[in-house]
């Protein structure tokens, strides 16, 4: 028994010794840093081997497929250390992918009864993103996108489709393109975009390349809007101030309005009787039947059931109160309907649920060889008298009399305010140029209510333009005494007041017309103030925001 214990115990003995001698392999902690966009920091330890191992080789291996991380996987990328003797080394990877899961894993190799590999448990990080970020802004009546650019990116551009014409359309196969060029350096970049037609709405992106890689920017949903275009010019003779506009089946028509064969302007000129409709899909202008009247400007019209009723204005010497009702094609013709019961020059016309309004103007019914400003308000119903028509007095405009005022109609009521009084019928300087507002409401008793809204906010004009598109109003340009000029715009939404949009056009201007078609704003001809006071025949149409 005892001979049994001591070769049992010499055993153990002999095994302990053999065991310590053991060559043991070792162990590999990989830790993982971020210090760059495209840049990782790899910190690999060796630790726990122990007598006669060898490494000959260690380092890190790298890939973007977690299951081909081994020295015999093609493809693999790998750094071997310079020591790898070395407990702790360190190895920085760089030109990754952006915005990729990087799988990296630490080995070595050992020089031990052949090659044998060692590898540590595999790690994975994130790459950062590079962020082109854009952002957009409408502003003189052009597209202007502005990307933050990374000093990463060494080349960017842009990719964009217009969604209305190409419905379902994305940018994975952009219709459109603009490439910008090479990048040197981190840069904040502006581009303004021509390319993008008003009216329409389109998905654009930022765009860049990186070592063969594309980087795609946050997609803006614009819709070009808030903007002026210019169209092609006024067909009709001469230069024109004063003229009426109005819209009939979509479709935009201007006539009348004094005239010059130069374009300087005076009182004195040709009072015109044409009529002349506007064809959007040719940006054209077609000739219509004459105005059957006497030529004449600052005339008034509304238009009621498909019918557009002129009248009113002055030529020379001579104020008006005749009143016309226009049929537009196939018809193309006029009809004389009741006269307005005093004359009136420079009133606003609109018209609210089937019936026709001029309001304010200059007239001299009450006082013989007078002139005076008015701020009455009558109603015409074309119902009446035997299909002439018939006039009634309503509640009178509560601000001061004046003539040259605007108007605008949302939701069944009107709102009337700006123009000017003034003793003196030739002299655009005398009097005073209001900014006040007012809202009339025909159903506020028999005779309609008013009640004041927020002034136009830049100051009082006149002979400025007014219209209504959707939900809002706008009223803009004109002139104040004494005559300064204005090319600006604003947007009126009951409940929440005035918004200043985008200049009306290159040029301040008074006297122009405005009609609305497609949910676009036409306006043209007029004063306008480019250094020196001229008349001119161009044309623009407004695109509002959506």
């Amino acid at each position: 028994m005892n001979q049994l214990r001591h070769f049992v115990f010499a055993g153990l003995v002999l095994a302990w010794g053999c065991a310590k001698d053991l060559p043991r392999f070792p162990e590999l902690i990989t830790t993982i840093d971020p210090i760059d966009i495209d840049t990782l920091q790899v910190t690999t330890t060796i630790s726990g081997y122990i007598g006669n191992v060898a490494i000959k080789e260690a380092g890190v291996l790298w890939g973007y497929d977690e299951l081909q991380l081994t020295l015999d996987d093609p493809g693999v990328q790998h750094i071997a250390t310079p020591d790898p003797r070395a407990e702790t080394f360190t190895t920085v990877i760089s030109d990754l992918l952006f915005d990729t899961l990087v799988y990296i894993r630490s080995y070595a190799v050992i020089d031990q009864d052949g090659d044998n590999t060692v590898y540590s448990g595999v790690r994975s990080q994130a790459t950062a993103r590079i962020d082109l970020i854009s952002s957009y802004s409408i502003a003189n009546h052009q597209l202007s996108v502005v990307t933050n650019i990374s000093d990463k990116v060494q080349a960017f551009g842009y990719v964009w489709v217009n969604i209305d014409s190409v419905p379902g359309a994305t940018l994975s196969a952009p219709h459109d393109s603009l490439f910008v060029g090479e990048i040197p350096e981190k840069v904040i970049y502006t581009q303004v975009f021509d390319q993008l037609k008003p009216g329409f709405r389109y998905l654009l992106r930022a765009q860049g390349w990186s070592h063969d890689q594309v980087i795609y920017g946050n997609t803006l949903d614009v819709f070009v809007g808030d903007v002026w275009q210019q169209m092609k010019n006024f067909t009709g003779a001469g230069y024109r101030w004063s003229p009426i506009a109005f819209t009939i089946n979509n479709s935009g028509f201007v006539g009348l309005g004094e005239t010059l064969e130069g374009n300087q302007p005076q009182f004195g000129g040709t009072l015109m009787k044409d009529l002349w409709m506007y064809d959007q899909n040719k940006d054209a202008w077609i000739r219509m039947a004459d105005f059957p009247g006497n030529g004449r400007c600052w005339a008034s019209v509304f238009v009621l059931d498909g019918k557009a009723y002129v009248g009113a204005g002055r030529n020379a010497g001579q104020q008006f109160k005749d009143f016309y009702a226009y049929t537009p094609p196939p018809e193309n013709k006029w009809n004389r309907v009741s006269d307005l019961p005093i004359t009136a020059r420079s009133a606003t016309g609109f018209s609210i649920n089937g019936k026709g309004y001029l309001c304010g103007g200059y007239s001299n019914t009450y006082i013989p060889d007078t002139v005076i400003n008015m701020n009455t308000l009558f109603e015409f119903d074309p119902t009446q008298n035997g299909g002439m028509g018939a006039w009634r007095q309503m509640v009178s405009f509560p601000g001061p009399p004046r003539k040259n005022l605007v108007s605008f109609v949302l939701n069944g009521k009107a709102y009337v305010g700006c123009g000017k009084d003034g003793s003196n019928d030739e002299d655009i300087n005398n009097g005073q140029s209001y900014n006040d507002f007012y809202c009339f409401d025909p159903l506020a008793g028999s005779l309609g209510g008013w009640t004041i809204i927020a002034p136009l906010p830049s100051g009082g004009r006149y002979d400025a333009l007014a219209f209504s598109i959707g939900d809002y109003g706008f009223a803009g340009t004109g002139a104040s005494s004494p005559y300064p000029t204005y090319k600006d715009l604003w947007r009126y939404q009951p409940g929440k007041g005035w918004e200043r949009k985008a200049n009306v056009g290159p040029f301040n201007r008074r006297s122009s017309f405005a009609f609305v078609a497609d949910n676009k704003a036409y306006i043209g001809l007029g004063l306008l103030t480019t250094g020196i006071s001229t008349i001119d025949n161009d044309v623009w149409r407004y695109t509002p925001e959506k």
